[in-house]
């Protein structure tokens, strides 16, 4: 199948195989390629050799502004290519701002504290360097929501290198002082504690977090949180990275 230099603005691809494709210079802005296949392609073996030569698509030039990636399936090698960080991220946006409805519309305190860990867990993986370790980790007196190892130069750049470690709030108040100072007491040396809520984090509460980090300097402790307005940005398109270094030093300066 050959596209090369083709404008298909606004064409309908769904379902469509494009494995092996030459996507090449064409233009699919705005496009419905949702659930179609760009990557991986047959395989041929060599006589004699037993080596496999895989084709996969050519998308060298290729635009996909816009394009509705929904339930794409993509090869690995493509994931970090150019021209497709747009409408992954618009893919990314879609499926978290999906299950931040699952986590406000929750009724049980057990759907609740899942849907707003897997909504988290989400964004957080957004985040380069970022991996979440452990979810509802059990230790011998706490049990933390997660902890996420932490290999992010920016953050580090920021102040905020070490592990991170996570606390869920999805309730019908805003979040106390006695959250914080209750994460606070889990992290260990040079950690970073996030609280993460679905409503608001009280006045008492922010500056609770900055008494926490000037009392446990010695330590390295650092604080941030994201609340209702951050997470609804953060669906818009706000990069959960930028967001959580702002929110950092929000509370420095309280």
């Amino acid at each position: 199948m050959k596209f090369i230099s083709c404008i298909l603005y606004g064409a309908n691809l769904e379902g469509a195989g494009l494995q092996s494709a030459d996507l090449s210079n064409s233009s699919f802005d705005k496009a419905n390629l949702k659930n179609s296949h760009i990557g991986l392609g047959g395989m041929i073996l060599f006589p004699g050799t037993g080596n496999v030569e895989q084709y996969r698509t050519c998308i060298e030039g290729a635009s996909f502004q816009g394009a509705d990636f929904r339930g794409i399936h993509l090869d690995a090698i493509y994931r970090t290519a150019p021209n497709l960080q747009e409408p992954l991220k618009r893919v990314w946006m879609h499926e978290i701002e999906s299950q931040l409805e699952v986590a406000n519309t929750a009724v049980t305190n057990d759907e609740k504290k899942k849907s707003l860990e897997t909504l988290t867990e989400m964004i957080i993986g957004r985040i380069p360097n970022l991996t979440v370790r452990n979810r509802d980790r059990r230790r011998l007196t706490d049990e933390i929501d997660l902890i996420v190892m932490n290999k992010s130069l920016a953050l580090l750049t920021a102040g905020l290198g070490g592990p991170i470690f996570v606390e869920c709030k999805n309730e019908n108040k805003p979040v106390g002082s006695g959250t914080v100072k209750k994460l606070a007491g889990t992290i260990p040396h040079g950690g970073i504690g996030l609280i993460v809520t679905t409503r608001t984090m009280s006045k008492d509460a922010q500056q609770e977090m900055r008494l926490q980090m000037l009392s446990n300097a010695s330590r390295g402790l650092r604080l941030a949180f994201w609340d209702s307005k951050d997470l609804e940005d953060i669906v818009k398109g706000e990069e959960p990275e930028d967001r959580l270094i702002e929110r950092y030093y929000h509370v420095l300066s309280l």
